[in-house]
């Protein structure tokens, strides 16, 4: 390295004062011109973040506006059929009251499970939401079709109290 360093010092002191004047000029010119191709892409990705920052913070604000709103529409249970259902007999009662045929319940560890057939999907899907709005969720929920009768609907739900 001192050797490369000493030989462009020696040809840079053998050249004429007004070339040794040009190298000077445009290494000045140099220093300021890498910079500026240094600097630019950072400054756009500064500018593109920035007005990305900016947006992201206009959306925290409006959701912060929409807080209320958006935690009552994130249950949308009406508060009056709430119930404390705490067993299957209680379960059993309201997939009944939907019009679906209950053709077997069991319990497996804090699951209950039920085994239905119906006509409705519509009357399913009432269920589906009474259930949910009673404070269970499903670990288990198919439909099929019965392979005798395709306008009666079978299905396997599988409840546990939410936690």
């Amino acid at each position: 390295m001192k050797n490369a360093l000493l030989v462009i010092l020696d040809y840079f002191s053998a050249l004429q004062p007004r070339e040794q004047l040009v190298l000077k000029l445009g290494a000045i010119a140099l220093v300021p011109i890498l910079s500026l191709m240094f600097l630019l892409p950072k400054w756009d990705s500064y500018s593109l973040l920035k007005t990305e920052l900016d947006g992201l913070q206009t959306d925290i604000m409006w959701l912060d506006e929409q807080h209320a709103t958006v935690e009552r529409v994130a249950n949308n249970c009406p508060e009056l059929n709430r119930q404390n259902i705490e067993n299957k007999v209680k379960l059993t009662n309201l997939l009944r009251r939907n019009q679906i045929q209950v053709e077997s319940v069991s319990q497996e560890d804090e699951s209950i499970i039920f085994s239905l057939s119906g006509k409705d999907g519509n009357q399913f899907m009432k269920s589906i939401y009474a259930i949910a709005c009673q404070g269970y969720s499903f670990n288990e929920l198919s439909l099929s079709l019965d392979a005798a009768d395709p306008a009666i609907l079978n299905a396997k739900f599988g409840v546990q109290r939410a936690k």
